[in-house]
């Protein structure tokens, strides 16, 4: 990744003026979206100016009257109000939006760590590593990371991706899904889980998935959520996590086969865990 002030290579420049925070945040993004073979996402000002906004808002107010029920909420008449919701924050910054949107909140005040917590999480990793949303704006300020999402440029339909992406190295063992809110189901042994795959693909029907040690084969105990029996997902997000944390420095294979528009078609990858880790506190 290059240092603040410079875009990722193969990207398009930030605008000019862009925050080296936010460079900094789409730096990280777009390091890992190229290693899964996706389209850069893009700095969008008006998305910085709405996830600014929300973390100056955020800051002043917290621990006061005007703190909103949800850290993603404001509410009218407050210092720093910009708007209730994050469709009216949009508004306000001159963001027109197509199709979908979505925002991410960590409380660490420190870009590249921030998205990473967004990205080692399962319902946060969605809008960061979705091919089909490439707006970017990120935002800080003391104990804050906002960073908003937008449609953008369009993608192809037919691209898949999964992450981790294939022969990736020095992931994360585990995942403390308590410390993610909404919290994703729970394994019959609780928390913490196996490092959460995520699979990206429109129109596909899975019949079978399996995440087991390479060379060994027996499959994992997992849990499977896809937007059948996970509302807070959409319906080309697939998510795979094993019931007990990984081992460190293991290589683990996944397998995902099903129907892609109409096709048979099997997803088929390696990952390697690094030391025993986990991610960190996202907030949705």
């Amino acid at each position: 990744m290059p240092g603040v002030g410079g875009m990722t290579p193969a990207c398009p420049p930030a605008p000019d003026g862009t925050p080296d925070a936010a460079i900094t945040a789409i730096n990280t993004e777009n390091t890992l979206r190229l290693a899964m073979g996706l389209d850069c996402a893009a700095i969008a000002p008006a998305l910085c100016q709405s996830a600014q906004s929300h973390c100056d808002y955020y800051t002043q107010n917290k621990g006061s009257s005007c703190e909103a029920s949800s850290p993603h909420d404001e509410i009218e008449g407050c210092p720093g109000f910009t708007g209730v919701g994050l469709g009216d924050r949009f508004k306000a910054a001159g963001y027109m939006l197509r199709q979908s949107g979505s925002e991410c909140m960590a409380f660490l005040d420190d870009p590249a760590a921030a998205t990473m917590t967004f990205v080692n999480s399962v319902y946060h990793r969605t809008p960061v590593l979705d091919p089909w949303m490439r707006d970017f704006g990120y935002g800080n300020s003391t104990g804050c990371d906002t960073i908003d999402f937008g449609t953008g440029a369009m993608s192809a339909s037919t691209l898949t991706a999964f992450y981790p992406y294939a022969n990736e190295t020095g992931l994360p063992t585990s995942f403390d899904g308590s410390r993610e809110g909404p919290t994703p189901p729970m394994p019959p042994s609780g928390w913490p889980s196996g490092y959460p795959v995520t699979l990206y693909a429109q129109k596909f029907t899975v019949d079978s998935h399996t995440i087991a040690v390479d060379g060994d084969e027996t499959p994992l105990a997992h849990e499977w959520l896809d937007s059948t029996n996970d509302s807070d997902l959409s319906s080309y997000v697939k998510v795979l996590y094993a019931d007990a944390p990984l081992t460190a420095m293991t290589t683990y294979h996944v397998v995902v086969s099903g129907t892609l528009n109409g096709t048979a078609k099997t997803f088929d990858w390696k990952f390697t865990t690094g030391a025993a880790t986990g991610g960190g506190r996202p907030r949705q």
